[in-house]
């Protein structure tokens, strides 16, 4: 399924923004592309691609770029438009795709969060244990 056109722009300006970042660390190291790529365990095109913005990466790729460039973990998650990993809060995989859904599902998702939340704090929710 492709995105929106308004999630594809946003897809495309974070991407660009991704890109630039990744030149700028890069080229604060003093190493070409393909030094760039063999570091990231990826090829030279690979790494140009995703520096000029025309592809993203995968989360699975993230803590091998930061390596790459010597750059904080958490930082690159965000750059490259993920939730950076934590210890503290457990997030289910579904809601790092949750802003890749139309934005009428989400409206629809967020409402029926709220409303779970509510029960929930008040003690009522069916099925949920509070502790």
């Amino acid at each position: 399924m492709r995105a929106k056109p308004k999630n594809r722009a946003k897809i495309e300006q974070q991407r660009r923004e991704f890109g630039e970042w990744l030149r700028s660390h890069r080229e604060r190291l003093g190493i070409n592309q393909a030094e760039a790529g063999r570091r990231a365990g990826m090829s030279r095109t690979q790494w140009t691609r995703l520096e000029n913005g025309e592809s993203g990466t995968r989360r699975e790729n993230i803590p091998e770029i930061a390596k790459a460039i010597k750059a904080d973990l958490h930082e690159t998650y965000r750059r490259a438009g993920f939730v950076p990993p934590s210890e503290e809060v457990y997030l289910p995989a579904c809601i790092e795709h949750f802003s890749e859904l139309p934005e009428q599902v989400q409206k629809i998702l967020a409402i029926q969060i709220e409303a779970l939340w509510k029960e929930y704090k008040k003690g009522s929710a069916a099925g949920i244990v509070t502790a």
